[in-house]
């Protein structure tokens, strides 16, 4: 979707904002718009760095369950021996797919159920892989060992977490990312989203909040203005 042509600060200026104001709104437009053009291009090439180092690991923890299925299904080529390297990749694999799939579950309740736009592919890529290397691993090798348990569990989880957020979510949360391939541009997102609740202050939107009440919004983590919607303070 073709991001508004104005930048962020440009819109909180002019924009005729209703009261009360719905915090979680502000900062989905925060993340649609342009931000300000940045002073400094000097770091660019460091933030391509990042960003591509970023995008590997996002790429190995998220696709944790297919790269534990093609080392299972390698590991299975070389005899399934314990001493094999691609042996020791799928229990890493499998483990980190464990953990991955919880750790979304976790934020997917943590954020009162709200689905995520990257929260089926995991769940998806997840159930799927393990559940492959868990066929693989229980017909082929002599010794399940570890590795089949991990992929029971990765495969619960995955198929489990995917029924679970089709049938049970609340919404959608597609603006609100828990994470980016680009930390540099989400710091600045954080900038601008400072930026736009002093211009709201400015213009006399948030009159009626105290000064902790401020303080919770300006600090609170990026993509969380929606539980302030119930009012800073009282989170619900």
């Amino acid at each position: 979707m073709r991001k508004p042509k104005t930048t962020v600060e440009e819109w909180a200026r002019t924009e005729p904002f209703v009261e009360p104001i719905r915090w979680g709104e502000i900062e989905d437009a925060v993340l649609s718009r342009r931000l300000p053009p940045r002073a400094n291009e000097s770091l660019r090439g460091l933030r391509l760095v990042i960003k591509a180092v970023v995008f590997v690991l996002a790429l190995a923890i998220y696709g944790a369950g297919a790269i534990g299925l093609a080392a299972v299904l390698l590991a299975s080529a070389e005899g399934a021996s314990e001493a094999d390297p691609w042996h020791r990749v799928a229990l890493i694999a499998l483990l980190v797919a464990v953990a991955t799939m919880a750790a979304t579950m976790a934020a997917w309740l943590g954020d009162g159920r709200r689905r995520g736009p990257w929260d089926l592919i995991v769940a998806a890529v997840t159930g799927v892989g393990a559940c492959g290397a868990g066929v693989v691993i229980f017909t082929r090798w002599s010794e399940p060992g570890v590795a089949g348990v991990l992929a029971a569990i990765a495969g619960a989880l995955g198929v489990g977490g995917l029924v679970a957020l089709l049938m049970a979510s609340t919404g959608r949360n597609d603006g609100r990312r828990r994470w980016s391939i680009d930390p540099v541009k989400d710091r600045r997102y954080l900038e601008a989203r400072r930026a736009v609740l002093q211009i709201l202050i400015d213009r006399g939107y948030a009159g009626g909040l105290s000064r902790g009440q401020l303080q919770q919004l300006e600090t609170a983590p990026f993509g969380s203005w929606h539980e302030f919607d119930h009012g800073p303070g009282d989170r619900g």
